[in-house]
């Protein structure tokens, strides 16, 4: 009997599973804006891995000179029920700059700030009970980052988890990385178009 609970369980996660890539993959062919795909994304992970109390993607900016610093940006951010606004700041030492120079998921399930602390991460503020982040990569270049964190509950999220944010963490970065070449190029010809009027 427990057997059959544990596959009819293991059934109805991956059935939601593919419920969310495909409601996802028919949000990016439809959306052009960043942030109601975001939205959609939060809504959607949280109807399989269940209620996120903090849900953010982060955008890696590289530096573009030698006189720069490489940037994050979190475009979205929900906690505890509200969307925050956070200013960017530079790539440090944080778990998500940690992220982002590992090239690799990572999944904090206990102990997050001692396990940070190992993994050499400064952490600010009240850490979470677990902590959950994966690179989005495109071409080779990490442009982001997926991140849920928990602030009650240890071991909240799984390796299902990890490899469900992982798979979309593909898809999601293809569509960033397009809506920045679209910015860049209209931005361009806007520079051009003044240029020409001059």
């Amino acid at each position: 009997s427990l057997e059959k609970i544990q596959a009819q369980t293991h059934t109805r996660r991956q059935l939601s599973e593919l419920r969310v890539f495909s409601n996802i993959s028919q949000a990016i062919s439809l959306e052009s804006d960043l942030t109601p795909l975001f939205e959609t994304i939060h809504h959607q992970l949280e109807s399989v891995m269940g209620e996120l109390n903090s849900f953010a993607i982060a955008l890696h900016e590289p530096k573009a000179s030698a006189g720069q610093q490489a940037m994050i940006y979190i475009p979205y951010i929900y906690e505890e029920g509200r969307k925050l606004e956070i200013a960017p700041f530079p790539l440090g030492e944080g778990l998500t700059s940690i992220l982002i120079h590992t090239r690799k998921s990572l999944l904090l399930s206990e102990d997050v700030e001692e396990r940070s602390k190992e993994l050499g991460a400064k952490v600010q503020g009240e850490p979470p009970k677990s902590w959950l982040g994966v690179p989005m990569i495109y071409g080779g270049d990490v442009i982001g980052a997926i991140i849920v964190q928990d602030v009650l509950r240890e071991n909240r999220f799984t390796v299902e988890d990890e490899r469900l944010l992982n798979t979309l963490a593909a898809q999601i970065a293809v569509v960033v990385r397009n809506a920045r070449l679209l910015e860049t190029t209209s931005r361009q010809a806007q520079q051009e178009h003044i240029l020409n009027e001059i």
